[in-house]
């Protein structure tokens, strides 16, 4: 659904200018006014939840759903990293909602989340949108190359 509404933006011709990684103060009011970028916020706003609220449906079944009298430490492998990583995706996907729900608070309200007036200044953005899940590729990467 999010993904149709970010796409439906194209036919619109109402694309968003604000780069692939959409870090503020670039996404703000200031720098792209009109309606392109709220068809993108809207878009992984509505994205980022379905995939919230499958991690937490992933979860909720492996731990409630197990087979009768099998015990956590008796689960599969299979069902240990998938139990990890919906943990994972609930944590760095709670905080990019958090941070497009400050973004779209900016953009449609006028609030003051990562604008301060003429300082207009993107750090609060970078910090928070830096804890997003690209950190764990980039540190598998980063332990890959340390080895070899």
């Amino acid at each position: 659904m999010g993904g149709m509404l970010f796409n439906l933006a194209f036919f619109f011709n109402s694309a968003p200018a604000i780069g692939w990684t959409g870090y503020a103060p670039l996404s703000g009011p200031t720098f792209t006014p009109g309606v392109n970028t709220d068809y993108y916020v809207f878009g992984v706003q509505i994205s980022g939840l379905g995939t919230i609220l499958t991690a937490l449906n992933l979860m909720v079944t492996i731990i409630r759903h197990r087979a009768p009298g099998m015990k956590l430490t008796r689960m599969p492998l299979f069902a240990w990293a998938t139990l990890i990583t919906a943990f994972l995706i609930l944590i760095a996907f709670t905080v990019l909602a958090i941070a497009l729900y400050l973004l779209m608070f900016d953009r449609l309200f006028g609030t003051n989340f990562f604008y301060f007036g003429r300082w207009q200044s993107g750090l609060l953005a970078a910090f928070i949108l830096d804890f997003r899940p690209s950190r764990g590729v980039y540190t598998g990467i980063a332990g890959i190359r340390y080895f070899f």
